[in-house]
């Protein structure tokens, strides 16, 4: 699979808004930095209509539908249904941006953060109420402090952060400015305006040095699609209200995933952190850790392979051993709650989910130092999300920690 980096840059204020409704005298909250599936529609929809007609090289890709009124199956045929992305992240230049851990400790005086947060291991008869299987609580180290951590860290500085270096960081507000405009509501029935319901809507800015930076890559082997579609400075739309972006410096990237790290991890002690969000069906718990805090990914490689039935794969899966290691404490803002509206004859909103905001921390404990590399192969660069991991979420890279002693 050959990724790609796509720079995208906004023609004009860009809207993307969150699950709260609006209505006459509100506030469309549409500042927001775009989620990855915002980025994936965006970029399928290019895909479509820069090649409209079915192409010799397309592999069919096929999901089944079922109707609520009827028992039989029906299947429907999707193009590029092997495309994958990551992003959007903010970029000046060729310095490229991603949510800062929030395990990081900011001194306005210095203008450095540091990890400030660790795992405590309390004395005997101190006990605590985490939710299981979490046994550590994560406690600041040092002095108290009421600076504010700003939002985005270079990637370059986030590979200092992972070797345990102070590290510098940057706020949104030097990256994209939030406007408001007013704006009144129409009438679905007349198109007419509706009299009396004005509202405002928050719309986002990029700085005049800064774009979106995306990563995408088609699974599977065929000739090389995206060079051939991204490369012609094509408009995209991207969010609401039809805003546009314009396509432009597409480069191939010779590895087999967008972010690498290169660093070796010492010790039975790995710490992952999150760049993009995730979406885990146990809410903040991935479900590839069991309630006891056991990883239940494979220790050794098992692809699903080409025709292989799924029902097959998983029975196959089934008789490879886990890695030996366990969940035992994280760091976890407020979860992030996402909604949408279904298009179509059977449209209505979608159901509100709870995201693991990007910066998030997992910390895991493994049987000896070659299961911390097992682990460390397992959740490096690779999406981990329970849903929606072909679309750029659940990625995040991995690093050592300490655990203190109290």
């Amino acid at each position: 699979m050959n990724w790609h980096e796509i720079n995208l840059t906004p023609r004009d204020l860009l809207f993307f808004r969150d699950a709260r409704p609006m209505s006459g005298g509100g506030i469309g909250q549409g500042g927001n930095w775009p989620l990855p599936h915002t980025l994936h529609g965006a970029l399928h929809t290019a895909l479509y209509q820069t090649l409209p007609e079915r192409q010799n090289w397309e592999t069919s890709w096929h999901r089944p539908k079922r109707k609520v009124a009827q028992a039989a199956e029906k299947t429907t045929d999707m193009r590029f249904g092997n495309l994958r992305s990551v992003g959007p992240f903010p970029a000046s230049e060729d310095t490229v941006f991603v949510p800062a851990p929030r395990d990081l400790v900011y001194d306005q005086e210095k203008e450095k953060a540091a990890v400030g947060f660790e795992p405590v291991r309390l004395p005997g008869p101190w006990k605590n109420d985490l939710p299981s299987p979490l046994i550590y609580p994560v406690a600041r180290k040092g002095k108290p402090s009421k600076d504010p951590l700003p939002a985005w860290i270079s990637l370059s500085e986030f590979f200092n952060y992972l070797r345990g270096e102070p590290v510098a960081l940057k706020d949104s507000g030097e990256l994209w400015q939030v406007e408001r405009t007013v704006g009144i509501a129409l009438d679905d029935r007349t198109g007419a305006t509706r009299e009396g319901m004005l509202y405002q809507a928050e719309k986002m800015r990029l700085m005049d040095d800064v774009h979106f930076r995306a990563f995408a890559a088609l699974a599977g082997s065929g000739p090389d699609v995206l060079s051939d579609v991204f490369q012609q400075n094509i408009n995209i739309t991207f969010g609401g209200e039809s805003s546009v972006v314009t396509s432009s410096g597409l480069r191939k990237i010779d590895q087999n995933a967008p972010f690498v790290s290169p660093l070796k991890i010492q010790g039975t002690r790995v710490k992952w952190t999150l760049i993009t969000p995730a979406l885990f069906r146990k809410g903040w718990q991935p479900a590839w850790v069991d309630d006891t805090g056991q990883v239940c990914l494979p220790a050794a490689p098992c692809e699903r392979e080409p025709g292989e039935r799924r029902e097959e794969w998983r029975e196959r899966l089934k008789h490879v051993p886990p890695i030996a290691a366990r969940l035992v404490a994280a760091l976890l803002p407020s979860p992030r709650h996402v909604s949408g509206w279904r298009a179509g004859a059977d449209g209505g909103p979608k159901k509100t989910e709870r995201l693991v905001e990007a910066g998030s921390v997992y910390y895991f404990e493994a049987d000896t130092p070659e299961q911390a590399q097992l682990l460390t192969q397992a959740l490096n660069g690779t999406p981990r999300s329970d849903s929606l991991g072909e679309k750029g979420y659940g990625y995040g890279l991995c690093s050592s920690w300490t655990l203190t002693e109290l």
